[in-house]
């Protein structure tokens, strides 16, 4: 787990665990106090340990990461593998860095000026770094295709075994594992990768005894080239985007994941294929490890309120979400 923290507080022990239905640490915190733990040399009255956040120091970072013991955090790992409880500043990070973004096993953190950085296990590529390398601490990743287009990122996405990318210019690219054709590059074989249309260097790709493609650099999602994407998503095994007007999926549809038709139900989709919506401008969109989600907003007979359509888990098209007034009025605002 990793945060951005632009402007900490500090936390509070809550003790009435039957009015928040939430569980707390040996400790004596629960997730919302880690969450706003304030970064000083202040003492919590209320821990056990009476002990404060290290690496004080660090606090410009703003970069935080607790969680199970794993290369995903970004830190030098403890002798002894017990999980992180207390967050930990990542002094690797620039101060600079705006967005977040990480899966099971890896993360990957955006700076203000366009640069990737990424860490944890380098299975499949989805790391980005031209290997498999694992990568315990963040590195730069050193892309010729997104230098060469000299156009800043300004969004990421990490799915379980791979990695997306969005450029102000709307172009979204991809590198990671092709296993269920979420990288969305087109055809693909253990011994040939072709697109429609971008040229991928044989360095960027390497081949797996269970026949998968594995893309090591960040390459463009070619099928996407005529559609300026303003949003991007990743799930375990499928990726998303969205224009204004249009949500595109592709990747694994084992279980309806992509919201296609049942005549387009094939459980594997190699490039981007538009999901049937109501006339609606986009407003967001999320991948969860089998499901996805939008949010549409939509003008009828005068009328302006917003949606939320969902899809996955066994259910093949997008079915909207049904709210109260209430919630309703709060989706809207």
């Amino acid at each position: 787990t990793n945060m951005i923290s632009k402007r900490p507080i500090r936390g509070r022990c809550i003790k009435n665990i039957d009015t928040w239905k939430s569980p707390i640490d040996h400790d004596g915190f629960t997730p919302l106090d880690l969450l706003t733990w304030k970064l000083s040399n202040t003492n919590f009255s209320n821990s056990k340990s009476n002990s404060s956040i290290e690496e004080t120091s660090c606090f410009d970072s703003l970069v935080l990461s607790f969680g199970k013991a794993d290369f995903q955090l970004g830190i030098p790992l403890p002798k002894q593998l017990s999980d992180i409880q207390k967050p930990r500043c990542l002094e690797d990070l620039p101060s600079n860095i705006t967005k977040l973004s990480c899966n099971r096993h890896h993360t990957l953190a955006l700076t203000e000026d366009g640069a990737i950085f990424s860490w944890g296990h380098g299975f499949g590529g989805k790391l980005g770094h031209g290997d498999e390398h694992t990568q315990p601490l963040p590195k730069l990743i050193d892309a010729t295709v997104l230098n060469e287009r000299k156009v800043k990122v300004t969004a990421i996405a990490a799915g379980e075994d791979h990695s997306l990318a969005l450029t102000a210019d709307g172009r979204v690219f991809a590198w990671g594992s092709d296993r269920h054709g979420q990288l969305g590059l087109g055809s693909r074989s253990a011994s040939t990768f072709t697109t429609s249309s971008d040229t991928i260097p044989p360095s960027s790709l390497s081949s797996s005894v269970d026949s998968s493609i594995h893309v090591t650099s960040p390459l463009p999602v070619s099928g996407l080239r005529k559609t300026r994407v303003r949003g991007i998503a990743a799930g375990a095994r499928h990726s998303m985007c969205f224009s204004e007007t249009a949500v595109y999926t592709w990747g694994s549809n084992s279980l309806g994941q992509l919201g296609l038709s049942q005549r387009s139900a094939e459980r594997t989709i190699c490039v981007p294929r538009m999901v049937s919506l109501p006339v609606s401008t986009i407003v967001s969109v999320a991948a969860g490890p089998q499901s996805s989600l939008v949010l549409l907003h939509r003008e009828e007979d005068a009328s302006d309120r917003r949606e939320v359509y969902q899809w996955g888990q066994g259910i093949q098209l997008p079915m909207r979400v049904p709210f109260s007034s209430r919630r309703r009025n709060s989706i809207s605002e």
